[in-house]
């Protein structure tokens, strides 16, 4: 039989008879236990004592404790994963604004293309038909030299 007792935070060899006040989390024959309802991220000291038989026929006794073993959890804080989620959410909000602003400049440079396509087309119809600055009569003295 074993007896498992722990507390929060870390203490010393010298302090775990006279101050700490441990609690008892299990008593049994098992070898291994699983501690539970522990705060993330928290010091926490453990000890453990054996049953012995004493053959002068006392009966049951109970070991000295352990000297104290001190470990922490390590699981995140829910506020991390909240952390997280939130970290996912603005890579995917700048991963669209990439896109709509890689969309908008192509649309920007297609007008631009067309702007200065159809410049280009006044200017080739306006030197055929002589120096002329008004696109409609531009127009009609193209289609009346063909």
């Amino acid at each position: 039989m074993y007896r498992l007792q722990f507390c929060r935070g870390k203490v010393s060899a010298l302090d775990s008879e006279s101050t700490t006040s441990f609690t008892d989390v299990y008593e049994g024959p098992s070898t291994s236990h699983l501690v539970t309802n522990l705060e993330h991220n928290v010091e926490y000291s453990l000890r453990v004592s054996g049953q012995c038989y004493s053959g002068s026929g006392a009966g049951v006794c109970w070991s000295p404790w352990s000297l104290p073993v001190t470990w922490a959890t390590t699981l995140p804080r829910r506020g991390s994963y909240f952390s997280l989620c939130l970290s996912v959410v603005m890579i995917l909000y700048m991963m669209v604004m990439i896109i709509i602003l890689s969309v908008v400049m192509i649309l920007y440079m297609m007008v631009m293309i067309i702007i200065i396509i159809s410049h280009f087309i006044t200017v080739l119809h306006t030197m055929q038909g002589g120096i002329i600055h008004d696109r409609n009569v531009c127009l009609s003295v193209y289609l009346s030299n063909a």
